[in-house]
């Protein structure tokens, strides 16, 4: 046996990382999602998520106090505004997610 070069090295690397992915995706075939079920359990896990959220957003605001000036009043409470930016922030994200898994499944083909 001879000197082992990069190239060498790579190349069995390469086919150690195919042999691995053959075995794992014969292990855990991918299965298929139920989009009504996962929508409805992801409502469902964003209607806790939320109500859970309540008294910890309450808890926060009564610490904050907001002097009043000059100009239209606000229409919501500082709770409710709170709420507003959380929600804005959560879609915002799960945005992001579906995007950058389109790009996956994309990229796939």
């Amino acid at each position: 046996m001879g000197r082992m070069s990069s190239y060498d090295i790579q190349s069995k690397l390469e086919d150690i990382n195919v042999y691995i992915n053959e075995k794992y995706k014969l292990a855990h075939p991918k299965n298929k999602r139920d989009w009504r079920t996962y929508e409805q359990q992801f409502s469902s896990r964003v209607s806790t998520a939320m109500k859970m959220l309540d008294p910890l957003i309450h808890e926060a605001v009564s610490t904050i106090h907001i002097e009043r000036a000059a100009g239209h009043p606000y229409l919501l409470s500082l709770e409710d505004r709170v709420k507003l930016l959380l929600i804005k922030q959560f879609f915002c994200q799960i945005k992001q997610d579906v995007f950058k898994h389109a790009g996956n499944v994309l990229h796939a083909l």
